[in-house]
């Protein structure tokens, strides 16, 4: 019997393992800022806000396909960091984060913490 191998349409290619970028932090932090069903979320007063990323408190990069940690430089307020379900190596390139409270990396591909 030959397996039908063909991927189905609503089924999306997991992106490229790869490298933090700044495309991906900006991607991350605007998804803190939508709503359940996916539209960015407008302030009361409908005035749009842009929050420059070396301000972000925030970054919710699960599911990216990240293979390393890394151009992380200038996000010094960063309190939260979700880095779950990747693909991360090593834990690396974090030591300058201290005011980081909470930092997520279950379900990576981390085999020894040193």
């Amino acid at each position: 019997l030959a397996a039908d191998v063909t991927p189905r349409p609503d089924m999306a290619t997991p992106p490229v393992p790869g490298v933090i970028d700044e495309e991906m932090c900006r991607e991350g932090e605007e998804r803190l800022h939508r709503p359940a069903g996916g539209a960015a979320a407008a302030p009361a007063d409908g005035a749009v806000r842009e929050v420059a990323l070396r301000d972000a408190g925030s970054l919710a990069l699960s599911f990216r396909n990240v293979l390393k940690i890394d151009n992380l430089v200038g996000f010094e307020r960063l309190v939260k960091l979700e880095l779950d379900n990747n693909i991360i190596e090593r834990i690396e390139n974090i030591g300058h984060l201290t005011s980081l409270e909470t930092l997520d990396l279950s379900f990576n591909n981390i085999s020894r913490i040193s």
